[in-house]
């Protein structure tokens, strides 16, 4: 199993049960009662419940490890099919509201048939085999604090499988905590479960997901990158063979503080390096403080801070803890050269890039270093995508694509064929495709106004990707009675179903909320193999076919430039320079009758 390099870090976690900020008390459920005969304590969406304590317990858990609101009720969500509220400790098996007869933490063995472990499961979670949590009879059966400590546990050690996610967008643990939908998130949190999908009801866990996110008013709570970097810890210690280990001791407290940070002496986890002499501090050290300075609260996009973070990631990974004062000329170099080997020479130019900004920034603040990086010559693999992999080839094939999604629109079996066809027919990047709401819509005036972009990945808006971005595109009178059909079907589906559209989305799906790229990138192949067109362009390729197709139709490359949201024609020449097939073999003839 492949595990994202955000989630998957080495690290020596300490959970503490009786001491210090993380000593929890026993739960309600095992405090105050020993049996549980009253309805009203067992409904978890009543106020002050026995259930409901435990379901708030589980929320605030997850959303003080800076996970979004939504992403923590989707956990709620997915919960409350599993083990339930009710009792904590509940057995597989036993369905009872009495603790002494029903729940592990008194000797009552789960029972029931497991697809994967000759032992049945037990706890909120449905731990299986439920040995794997606490053994028979342990009291930590009733405590809910310690259970959502092992599950952060057990994913900070790499126990999530993206492929299980059941939206089919393969979501990093990261990426599903910066998620806005609940109804997203809780299908996306299968990752982690992986459970038998003919046991469960995506629509019912969809359900308590939203009724968990209004009844903790989870959109009060964003995502928190700082929090949840310290919570598990995204700038942990190296890995094996990626130099001189330094030991890194986490606890998974709320608070999420350090009990020794990895970078400085001052128990933060930060570099303050301006205590250092410069034979302290190591490359990567020094890169984490200018990250967090520079780029950290700079108006960047988040995708672009994201980018960063990576290549900060393979500063580690490169460097180890070697020390930025003992890094020579020759030998970074060296390192660069064989790291640009395999990578291509933009990517390793942007590397050098920051770790040039890095050292120029530990100067401005008096330390003495030499500028290994001054001089250094920047190789690499040359990588340029075929422009015919970019677009579809001719026009009869771009009307052959539109004709058959046209031909196969239906709301109840998937959204992803009406948003390409708006791809094709506005030449809209995916991401602002993604964005657009209802709202968005002039069904008056036939024009859909583009401002920002969507994640369906994260789940998150960004801002437009440049100023010019920010535009109005016009649509054909047959693809806004599409789109008139679309809201109708959607309404009445998500009405039908007691589904709420949070952001009031066009490309909703009421199954899997807003598709992801890879979803996305997936329903175009499949399109393109049933008509037979050779081609292995992406979502991005509408786009693309959209300006070629206008341009070979005549239509002004000022224009043209406008519609895609280019300042200029430069990137226009550059990008949608080519024109369809049918039109070079046009042009092809009236230069041959010219020169005969």
């Amino acid at each position: 199993m492949s595990i994202p390099f955000f989630i998957v870090v080495i690290v020596r976690i300490i959970f503490s049960s009786s001491q210090g900020d993380c000593q929890v008390t026993p739960d309600l459920s095992t405090q105050f009662v020993t049996s549980s005969d009253s309805t009203s304590q067992t409904d978890w969406t009543k106020k002050g419940s026995i259930a409901n304590v435990t379901a708030g317990k589980v929320f605030h858990a997850w959303v003080s490890k800076g996970l979004s609101g939504a992403s923590a009720a989707g956990i709620v969500g997915w919960v409350n099919s599993e083990g339930g509220f009710a009792m904590i400790g509940r057995a597989e098996g036993h369905y009872g509201n009495d603790l002494r007869t029903n729940s592990i933490a008194f000797g009552v063995e789960p029972i029931g048939l497991s697809y994967y472990t000759t032992e049945a499961g037990g706890g909120t979670y449905q731990f299986t085999p439920y040995t794997k949590y606490a053994p028979l009879g342990d009291p930590k059966w009733e405590n809910a604090d310690a259970m959502n400590e092992f599950v952060a546990k057990a994913i900070l050690a790499g126990d999530w499988n993206a492929s299980m996610d059941l939206t089919g967008g393969n979501h990093t643990f990261k990426q599903m905590a910066q998620m806005t939908d609940p109804r997203q998130a809780t299908l996306v949190w299968q990752a982690y479960e992986r459970g038998s999908t003919a046991h469960i009801n995506p629509f019912q866990k969809q359900a308590d997901a939203q009724k968990a996110y209004e009844l903790f008013d989870g959109a009060k709570y964003s995502y928190n990158e700082i929090v949840f970097h310290k919570s598990f810890d995204i700038f942990g210690p190296l890995k094996p063979g990626e130099g001189e280990s330094k030991e890194v001791v986490l606890s998974l407290c709320e608070s999420g503080s350090y009990s020794k940070g990895v970078f400085g002496k001052d128990r933060t986890g930060k570099v303050n390096y301006t205590s250092y002499n410069a034979s302290d501090i190591t490359l990567y050290e020094l890169w984490f403080e200018w990250y967090n300075l520079v780029i950290k609260p700079s108006n960047l996009a988040e995708t672009t801070k994201n980018k960063y973070f990576i290549r900060g990631s393979i500063i580690r990974k490169l460097f180890g803890n070697q020390k930025v004062n003992k890094i020579k000329h020759s030998a970074y170099q060296r390192k660069l050269n064989t790291y640009a080997e395999k990578y291509t020479k933009n990517h390793v130019r942007r590397l050098n890039s920051d770790i040039k900004k890095a050292i120029q920034f530990a100067k401005r603040d008096g330390i003495l270093l030499s500028d290994f990086t001054d001089g250094v010559v920047i190789a690499g693999r040359q990588f340029v995508k075929d422009a015919d992999d970019k677009y579809l080839h001719s026009i009869s094939d771009y009307k052959k694509v539109i004709s058959y999604l046209e031909n196969n629109l239906d709301y109840s079996n998937s959204i992803v064929y009406y948003l390409l066809l708006v791809l094709f027919k506005t030449g809209l990047r995916v991401g602002e495709a993604l964005a657009l709401t209802w709202d968005d819509v002039n069904f008056e005036d036939l024009e859909i106004k583009t401002y920002r972009r969507f994640s369906g990945d994260k789940g998150t808006f960004s801002p437009p990707k440049t100023k010019t971005s920010i535009r109005t595109i016009p649509i054909s009178q047959s693809l806004g009675l599409i789109l008139k059909r679309l809201k109708d079907d959607q309404q009445v589906m998500l009405k039908n179903l007691k589904i709420v559209n949070i952001n009031n989305q066009i490309f909703y799906d009421y199954r899997y909320g807003v598709s992801s790229n890879s979803a996305i990138n997936k329903s175009l192949r499949n399109v393109l193999h049933v008509l037979n067109i050779d081609s292995k362009m992406t979502a991005t390729g509408a786009r693309h076919t959209y300006g070629s197709y206008l341009l070979a139709k005549g239509v002004d490359i000022w224009v043209v430039a406008r519609l895609i949201g280019h300042k200029d024609i430069t990137q226009l020449l550059e990008t949608y320079g080519h024109v369809l097939t049918e039109v070079i073999n046009k042009e092809y003839e009236t230069v041959r009758s010219l020169v005969s």
